[in-house]
């Protein structure tokens, strides 16, 4: 069974699913990939290179700024205020970390 919580957030691997306060977020496929990566990282900084391999594979060509796109959508659904992340914080140059504080 591939079940974890952290914080307010039950992640249900299986099902590809996210709860936050027992309220699920309706998320894309990228943007659960993007957050269950960050989330098994926990406190870790990921970097935005292995971030691009990860989610869209080694030859991804296309506009490196989708990550940022991503990460904002992420955010709003994620985050109670988006523009001061909690959870999602950037780490400048070099990537982003998933924090439960």
């Amino acid at each position: 069974e591939k079940n974890f919580r952290m914080g307010p957030f039950h992640v249900d691997l299986n099902a590809q699913r996210v709860f936050k306060h027992k309220q699920e977020l309706h998320l894309r496929r990228k943007e659960f990939e993007l957050l269950s990566l960050l989330m098994s990282h926990q406190g870790k900084v990921v970097g935005r290179a292995d971030l691009f391999d990860q989610i869209w594979g080694f030859n991804y060509l296309g506009d490196t700024r989708s990550l940022d796109v991503h990460i904002r959508l992420l955010r709003k659904k994620v985050e109670q205020n988006p523009s001061k992340p909690r959870y999602i914080q950037t780490v400048r140059g070099v990537g982003y970390r998933f924090r439960v504080v």
